[in-house]
C-alpha cells in the first residue's frame, strides 16, 4: 500500500509529510502502514483525497463501479472537483481545445 501511495503522491506533486499534514494524520503514519493496516477512517480520508476507492488503496486494483469510470477518470474527476469554479472553466476550455485539435488532425495522434 505504501508504494502505491508514493506513486499517487508523485502524480499529485506531494509527499507523505504534506499529505499527513493536510489530512491531519500523525507524522510518519503512512510509512507505518507497511507494517500495520490503517483505520478505516484514515484510509477513507486518503482515498477521498486521491479520488480512488479504499479497495484500490488496499489491493492496487480499482473496481469499475456503477458509474463505469476507470481509475484515471475517477482521479481526474476528483482533481477537477477540487478546483475553484473559474479554474474548472479553464480546464474545460483546455480539454475542449485539445479534443478539437485531435479531431481536426487525427492522423497526427495515432
Amino acid at each position: 500500500m505504501v508504494e502505491l501511495l508514493q506513486k499517487l503522491c508523485q502524480e499529485r506533486g506531494t509527499n507523505f509529510y504534506q499529505l499527513e499534514i493536510l489530512l491531519k494524520l500523525g507524522s510518519g503514519t503512512i510509512r507505518r502502514w507497511d507494517k500495520s493496516l490503517p483505520s478505516v477512517e484514515k484510509l477513507s480520508r486518503v482515498a477521498e483525497y486521491f479520488g480512488v476507492s479504499m479497495d484500490y488503496l488496499m489491493t492496487g486494483k480499482q473496481p469499475i463501479g456503477n458509474d463505469g469510470l476507470s481509475e484515471s477518470e475517477t482521479r481526474l474527476l476528483a482533481a477537477f472537483r477540487a478546483l475553484e469554479p473559474e479554474q474548472q472553466g479553464s480546464v474545460l476550455q483546455l480539454l475542449q481545445s485539445i479534443a478539437a485539435q485531435r479531431q481536426a488532425a487525427p492522423d497526427l495522434h495515432e
